[in-house]
């Protein structure tokens, strides 16, 4: 969901339409198999709703963001990448190779960040000169 609505954002901002995404948050009867009752009693569908009315209004300041909303709390969530491992795109990948690198893979102490890189560093790398 966030990446299909980080492109409709992306596609959205020729004609001026801005879309974000929202992981609510409410006491239902799912939640209530999961969560204390009191818990699921304040946690009210209706303090969604705000962040919702105002995520549609025209004078939202921003487009293609993800936020949480629930139990009348809400903030604006954010993710980092780790710098990964570069396979050789000539040669074969096998399941045996990704756990041989898999410590790099997850590591985060190089983390980038996805919202600022255009094209990640990554995939200049994968595609060369090309970009």
């Amino acid at each position: 969901m966030v990446g299909f609505g980080k492109s409709l954002a992306k596609e959205g901002a020729k004609s001026n339409i801005k879309v974000n995404v929202v992981a609510p948050g409410a006491g239902s009867a799912m939640t209530a198999t999961v969560m204390p009752e009191e818990m699921v009693k304040k946690w009210k569908p209706e303090y969604v709703a705000p962040t919702i009315a105002f995520l549609c209004h025209e004078d939202v300041p921003c487009t293609g963001c993800v936020f949480e909303s629930g139990g009348a709390w809400m903030a604006q969530v954010k993710y980092t990448r780790a710098y990964g491992h570069f396979f050789d795109p000539d040669e074969e990948i096998t399941p045996e190779d990704v756990k041989a690198k898999w410590a790099e893979i997850t590591d985060f102490s190089n983390a980038t960040d996805p919202e600022l890189d255009d094209v990640s560093p990554q995939l200049k790398q994968i595609m060369g000169s090309k970009l």
